[in-house]
């Protein structure tokens, strides 16, 4: 699958193309990714030819294909948001851990991997203490090369962003999912951790 010539967006499936830049931002994610399209698209296109995959109701392991595909040419930004389904699912957390190191190392070429962490607000039985969890190995991967990896902390963005009277509402529109206003800081938060990156 490729952008037309112009580079305009192009949707096909789960999967998004859009811009000619030289280099590429990838982004693997779940609903929150699908949901985000406009905001991801806005803020990356121009200075990268973007490539989302996101895929609604799907654990980490189930975006391992994707991974794969996206991963060849090495991209130089992937960004990685998944693990919420794993934490509604009650996948085990060691598992699910295991299979984010597996997909960071399959962009082990990538310059700039940034990771997401799961809200530990989540509106599920139990979720706090599985997100927390997961948060924790999700941040002791990246501490693992903090050349090459960067964090987004889901939980800490959204109570700042839920905190600032500038906002004025809930980051969610459902508890799980941002509004199309929380998907823009969001959005600007992955672009903060973007930046950081070297080269």
């Amino acid at each position: 699958m490729a952008s037309d010539t112009a580079g305009r967006r192009v949707d096909t499936g789960f999967r998004t193309r859009a811009g000619t830049a030289d280099e590429r931002l990838v982004v693997v994610g779940d609903s929150i990714t699908n949901e985000g399209r406009d905001q991801l698209l806005a803020a990356f296109v121009g200075r990268y030819e973007v490539v989302l995959e996101g895929r609604p109701g799907h654990v980490v392991s189930e975006l391992q294909d994707a991974a794969d595909e996206l991963a060849v040419p090495p991209p130089a930004v992937a960004i990685i948001e998944l693990g919420t389904n794993d934490v509604s699912y009650r996948i085990e957390t060691t598992r699910s851990a295991g299979d984010l190191r597996r997909m960071v190392d399959t962009f082990s070429a990538t310059p700039c991997v940034v990771l997401v962490t799961v809200d530990e607000g989540l509106p599920v039985s139990g979720a706090r203490v599985r997100a927390s969890a997961l948060n924790a190995a999700i941040r002791a991967i990246v501490v693992s090369d903090p050349a090459r990896l960067r964090l987004v902390d889901m939980t800490g963005l959204v109570n700042a962003t839920e905190a600032d009277p500038a906002f004025g509402g809930s980051f969610h529109y459902d508890g799980i999912h941002p509004s199309a206003a929380g998907q823009t800081r969001l959005v600007a938060a992955y672009a903060a951790a973007v930046a950081t990156c070297s080269g």
